[in-house]
């Protein structure tokens, strides 16, 4: 009898084994792997999971709905209702798995039987109890709201992209699970993270994004540094003082340079939302002369006016050409040679004066003479060593009108002068004989005006019929010189850079056109250009002219490597000019042009003045 009773209780053992896991109204039928779905593998219905990696997919099979999975600490990816059965996406090594039902009950800890692998599909059937439903209706989804900052960030919320609103918020109707988001802008650093959504309360998102840019803050230590040029990263950014635009977070190599000036440079790291501050102190490279002259006396240096009488002068260390000038006299130039920076004295030669003579004679004898308001004697005069130029002569003698002359004395050589006075009271005197004369020299005098008037008018007459004959532009393209100033701005300014003003001049000899252009910067002259093109020119009508033009251009100025002045840039530059002949000789010119060196765009426009070198019939 015991040996029975062990068999049954045995055999017990092994039927419960074999009976479906349950619990209360929720068992699983069966579980395997599909070998031949590719569903967890195929682009648009494959997922992630919470490290990158592509999650494994459980398609639950069941009639019934409102089921809730809960994968524990290692979590469910998401959860899709298809028709017959539930979609779980879950982390690939996942051991067990805990199913829910409102109506049904708990399914808790089922272990799966054999190993979850990534991007692989597997099958569960479940044999459920018959729900019904009598009143209630069953919630499964609910609301996740963001309110974003900064308003223009993009959201991306289980692998879709929500519209933030200009207030930056969003809202999407999802059902219950956890959800990844990622929020990210340009400039600013990426926020990403998970959300679980119940049947408790909508899901509130709060997310401000931290700036990952800054600011540099450049001020000068002394105004004389002002205006000096910054460079970011060998990019010219302005001019001293300045607060740069945002900034991405970072390190950057700062360099400022400015003439008398030794270069500054400095690593500058920008940090998240947050201003540097910089105040920038030069070096000078440069002494103070002061240079010892007459007063009166004008110094030039290099061909540039530096000064009247002693002054004070910036050099920076080299050779200059010192020229020393005054007005009537002869220039004295020298070369003189700065070695260092220490102030120092040079004491310059005076322009020596150049004479001549001036001899003078009047009637009567005896006029007192006055050369530039100053008395120099009385008539018959003769006057040594007057410097050369134009002098103002009076002359005056009681009982006589006053006279006044001008005089001009070249070097080494007698200007002679002879005047006669009137007295005073014979020139309102008149007699009969001389009224009648007057009364016949201006009849005369009037029939001449007459003739004049009407040569005149006959020669507008003739220049009207030739300008209505001679289309204007031929003035162009026959065989002219031409010279002019134009305008060449910046297309994108920034700060503050106006552009360059451009000088250029060229020849037109049967419509092959020379075109020169030398272009420099106003504010400083330091940054120039110069092109030389060739071109055809091609008529439009009666006043317009188009000429296709290539030619070579290269660029000099401050490299912002070393500092020094060099040439720059240079190759080929194409071009157009076009021009509008507004008169006679007179012309408006647009010409766009494209440099291949630095891969940049000028327009330049302008007036110019045409020479015309053979006679148009």
């Amino acid at each position: 009898m015991k040996h029975i009773l062990k068999r049954v209780f045995s055999l017990m053992i092994m039927m419960a084994a074999l009976l479906p896991v349950s619990a209360q109204g929720i068992s699983v039928s069966s579980f395997q792997m599909l070998e031949n779905d590719l569903t967890a593998n195929t682009h648009g219905t494959m997922m992630n999971d919470f490290n990158g990696q592509p999650a494994a997919l459980i398609k639950v099979v069941t009639t019934a709905q409102g089921f809730a999975f809960d994968g524990g600490m290692t979590g469910i990816v998401k959860v899709q209702q298809k028709i017959g059965e539930i979609w779980v996406y879950v982390p690939h090594g996942i051991k067990r798995m805990t199913i829910q039902h409102q109506q049904l009950g708990t399914l808790r800890d089922y272990y799966f039987p054999i190993p979850i692998e990534k991007a692989r599909t597997y099958e569960m059937v479940l044999s459920a109890g018959q729900v019904q439903t009598v009143t209630n209706v069953s919630v499964t989804k609910q609301f996740v709201v963001f309110n974003i900052e900064p308003a223009n960030a993009m959201l991306e919320f289980d692998n879709e992209i929500l519209t933030v609103d200009e207030s930056g918020m969003a809202a999407k109707s999802v059902p219950f699970g956890k959800y990844q988001y990622r929020v990210s802008c340009e400039n600013y650093h990426t926020e990403a993270g998970v959300i679980e959504v119940n049947a408790e309360s909508k899901a509130n998102i709060q997310v401000s994004l931290k700036p990952n840019f800054g600011w540099i803050d450049l001020t000068a230590a002394s105004e004389d540094y002002n205006g000096a040029h910054i460079y970011l990263n060998n990019h010219r950014i302005g001019q001293l003082p300045m607060r740069t635009e945002p900034l991405k977070s970072g390190d950057y190599q700062l360099r400022i340079v400015k003439q008398m000036y030794k270069s500054f440079e400095q690593q500058v790291k920008v940090s998240d939302n947050q201003t540097t501050p910089l105040v920038v102190s030069l070096q000078p490279n440069f002494a103070q002369v002061t240079f010892e002259v007459s007063p009166q006396t004008e110094i030039w240096i290099d061909e540039q006016q530096k000064g009247v009488g002693e002054s004070v002068v910036r050099l920076e260390p080299g050779e200059y050409k010192v020229e020393t000038r005054r007005a009537s006299h002869q220039s004295n130039s020298q070369l003189i040679q700065i070695g260092s920076l220490e102030d120092q004295r040079i004491a310059l030669r005076d322009p020596v004066p150049l004479y001549g003579s001036v001899e003078v004679m009047t009637s009567p004898l005896g006029v007192k003479v006055y050369m530039d308001g100053e008395e120099v004697g009385e008539t018959p005069l003769m006057l040594g060593e007057v410097l050369i130029g134009k002098h103002d002569l009076l002359f005056e003698k009681a009982s006589y009108q006053p006279l006044t002359k001008q005089i001009e004395v070249a070097h080494n050589e007698t200007a002679k002068m002879n005047v006669n006075l009137q007295k005073r009271g014979t020139s309102s005197a008149a007699s009969p004989s001389a009224s009648q004369t007057t009364k016949h020299e201006t009849a005369q005098s009037d029939a001449q005006s007459d003739a004049q008037a009407d040569a005149k008018k006959s020669l507008r007459e003739a220049k009207r019929q030739a300008r209505r004959r001679v289309p204007k532009n031929e003035y162009f393209r026959n065989m002219a010189l031409y010279t002019g100033v134009a305008l060449r701005p910046n297309v994108s300014p920034t700060n503050g850079d106006f552009g360059y003003l451009a000088l250029h001049a060229g020849a037109t000899i049967k419509s092959v056109n020379l075109d020169c252009n030398w272009a420099f910067d106003p504010e400083d002259f330091v940054y120039q250009k110069y092109d030389a093109r060739l071109g055809y020119s091609l008529k439009a009508g009666r006043v317009f002219m188009f000429t296709p033009q290539v030619g070579y251009e290269a660029s000099a100025g401050f490299s912002p490597i070393d500092g020094e002045y060099k040439k720059l840039q240079e190759g080929l530059v194409l071009a157009c000019r076009s021009q509008l002949c507004a008169a006679k000789g007179f012309a408006l010119e647009v010409t766009p042009s494209y440099s291949l060196a630095d891969k940049h765009l000028d327009l330049q426009f302008g007036f110019v003045f045409n020479f015309s070198l053979v006679k148009i019939k």
